[in-house]
């Protein structure tokens, strides 16, 4: 091979070459990006742990704080399914029905709540600007608050929580107005058992202490059906025998 054929050899690889860096540079050839952090993960990775940063639209924004931060943005759509544990409502007397399941939505997600969102993209690999959220798993609601009676409707009760947050519970025919009662013993006798008793809306007082229970999250509102009211009433201490 002469000189000259050896020279248009080279300059042909040479412009192949740059043709190549060239289409790689516009991604038309396109290539998974790797996530820094696939050096401490050996498995795939396709759920995410987090506190619900922003929520617009149909998309939320979850972040992880440690070992650094980490934002993921998810989508909601109508093939996201949601999960919370049951709300438990502890009856004395009452026997519980069972209710319809709710169907949860976008709407019950609260700024600065954890999730979990489960995904069926390996978020090790691919860095997109949002991932689809197949299953979106909700903490358990708070369904119960405390605080003392400042006021009477006609059939509900407003109280101040330790927050100073001023809270309407609706009691109805179905509500369950109910405490333990803890019986101060005798002097050198045993110690009785506590019972359940059942009271009415006429032994609610004003500055009450009450625990209220609904099945409903606390968080998300300032009036609430009660399902279970139970007073603080300090014990009757009995007098000693003679």
């Amino acid at each position: 091979m002469d000189q000259k054929k050896i020279f248009i050899f080279l300059l042909s690889a040479l412009v192949l070459l740059c043709l190549f860096k060239f289409i790689d540079s516009k991604n038309i050839i396109k290539k998974p990006t790797i996530s820094r952090h696939i050096l401490s993960l050996t498995q795939p990775v396709t759920s995410f742990i987090g506190i619900v940063e922003k929520k617009e639209d149909n998309k939320i924004v979850v972040t992880q704080t440690a070992p650094s931060k980490i934002a993921h943005t998810f989508l909601i759509d109508k093939n996201t399914s949601f999960l919370r544990p049951p709300v438990s409502i502890p009856f004395l007397f009452t026997t519980p029905i069972p209710t319809k399941e709710k169907i949860f939505t976008i709407d019950d997600i609260i700024v600065g709540s954890t999730v979990t969102v489960s995904v069926d993209t390996d978020l090790r690999l691919l860095k997109q600007p949002v991932f689809a959220a197949k299953n979106i798993f909700l903490t358990a609601a708070i369904n119960h608050f405390t605080g003392k009676i400042i006021n009477f409707g006609e059939k509900s009760i407003i109280v101040k929580d330790s927050k100073g947050n001023m809270i309407t519970a609706i009691i109805n025919d179905q509500t369950e107005i109910s405490r333990y009662v803890h019986t101060p013993p005798r002097p050198n006798e045993p110690l009785a058992p506590v019972k359940p008793e059942k009271l009415t809306f006429a032994d609610l007082k004003i500055d009450m202490e009450v625990t209220v229970y609904t099945d409903q999250d606390v968080l998300t509102g300032k009036d609430f059906t009660a399902l279970r009211v139970e007073p603080m009433i300090p014990p009757t201490a009995i007098s000693p025998s003679n």
